[in-house]
């Protein structure tokens, strides 16, 4: 499990609460995004993130999420909260899945809406009003704002519920049955926290899914680094013969990390593909599915190859990378990889074993 959870979604949806149990329980770091959208609009109105915009319900939050998701993921590279176990939670309304999807996916969080799709815009105002506390602002509000706010946020709901179906992420219906809902949730995260993912070295058998494996990859990672023609166009049986190839070859080990017995990561390590001078062993594939990705495979599989290298008799090995993928580059930066080339297309880093 990722180190980090966001909570989102609409209000009275009970956010906050999940929020501070998960802080009291399991020793998150609570971070209120609401709080921190409120010093965005008194102190920098300027930024466009502000509920009195003059918009729509519904146009003011694709407005705030569309700013505010990838000034999250800023938060989460900066990685100050991943020497903390566990890291953030952080608990917010303007976040929708699909800039989710766009902004954070493949970021160090897990993600959970909890709204109210499946009840008309009158139950949502008796909901409102039975939770909303001294604290809340919309408990000053008169029952006719309060109606009309909750016209609005059934129609939230139904959104993020659409997005959250289409982007695979997911939901909570919390309107009826509200403490059975949670205790569900709290299952999922406590199933969630014992995944287990194992590593093994790859068989024959293996090399069509870890072929569909690697476009799945290529297709979220490099769009907009290779031409959309390349990624549409990719070959997912040529591909399953050069992974039959890598198996076959006495030079190369391919390793696969796997969850639930399907591949969600892959690494080739042994002799180059091509002659590099001063090396003799490199990693030449490392992927890892963008729903796996901050989990600790990636740093799991440069240990076993590592380890690999270290029994093959040399002491360093090499990684190239297409000089774009940043969050590649970050990645083995922080595993200990010195940079020591860069061309046109591609940065090389050197490990010590």
């Amino acid at each position: 499990m990722k180190n980090n959870i966001i909570i989102a979604g609409v209000p009275r949806a009970g956010k906050s609460t999940i929020s501070h149990i998960l802080s009291k329980r399991y020793g998150y770091q609570h971070v209120s995004m609401d709080s921190i959208i409120a010093g965005f609009e008194k102190c920098f109105p300027e930024t466009g993130v502000s509920t009195y915009q003059g918009l729509s319900s519904m146009e003011t939050l694709r407005v705030i999420s569309g700013k505010m998701a990838p000034f999250i993921r800023a938060m989460l590279d900066s990685a100050e909260y991943d020497e903390f176990e566990p890291g953030m939670v952080l608990d917010m309304y303007q976040l929708l899945p699909e800039d989710f999807d766009k902004y954070l996916r493949g970021a160090n969080c897990e993600i959970f809406y909890f709204i109210t799709s499946d009840v008309t815009a009158e139950e949502r105002f008796a909901i409102q009003k039975k939770y909303d506390t001294p604290k809340d602002y919309t408990f000053y509000k008169s029952d006719e704002e309060l109606k009309e706010g909750a016209q609005y946020i059934v129609e939230q709901s139904l959104l993020i519920k659409e997005q959250c179906e289409k982007f695979g992420l997911k939901y909570y219906e919390t309107a009826r049955n509200r403490e059975d809902v949670f205790e569900q949730f709290f299952k999922d995260l406590r199933k969630l926290k014992e995944e287990k993912i194992i590593y093994r070295k790859a068989e024959l058998r293996d090399c069509h899914k870890l072929a569909e494996l690697k476009g799945q990859v290529w297709k979220t990672t490099y769009r907009g680094i290779y031409t959309d023609e390349a990624l549409d166009n990719y070959d997912v049986e040529k591909n399953t013969q050069i992974f039959e190839q890598i198996c076959n070859n006495p030079d190369i080990e391919l390793y696969l990390a796997e969850s639930e017995n399907e591949p969600v990561g892959l690494m080739t390590c042994g002799k180059p593909y091509k002659p590099i001078e001063g090396f003799f062993q490199e990693i030449g594939l490392l992927y890892i599915h963008k729903n796996f990705q901050w989990k600790g495979i990636g740093k799991n599989l440069i240990q076993l190859a590592k380890e690999q290298v270290r029994k093959n008799g040399f002491d360093r090995f090499v990684i190239s990378v297409n000089r774009q993928n940043e969050n590649a580059i970050a990645f083995y930066k922080k595993m200990g990889g010195i940079e020591i080339a860069e061309d046109q297309n591609q940065k090389r880093f050197c490990f010590s074993v």
